[in-house]
């Protein structure tokens, strides 16, 4: 079954750390790629964890904000 996946995921994802934290996803396979992200949800007016976001082969997305991670992990202990 692994060999399986690993045919489908083909060369992965690249992650890249921008500027003050923004985080970004490349999609190096041949196929899509479903992201969670609080900040795609932000973005598209959607609740918290609300919906997957599908990223196309060699589509390159921020998918999130450090720093605001950093905040929303705050929140979530208190």
């Amino acid at each position: 079954m692994v060999c399986v996946c690993r045919l489908h995921i083909g060369k992965g994802v690249q992650l890249v750390l921008e500027g003050e934290g923004d985080v970004w996803v490349r999609c190096l396979s041949d196929h899509s790629i479903f992201v969670q992200s609080y900040y795609l949800d932000r973005e598209s007016g959607r609740q918290p964890g609300d919906v997957v976001h599908k990223i196309y082969p060699a589509a390159f997305i921020k998918v999130a904000i450090v720093g605001f991670l950093f905040l929303l992990s705050l929140l979530l202990v208190i």
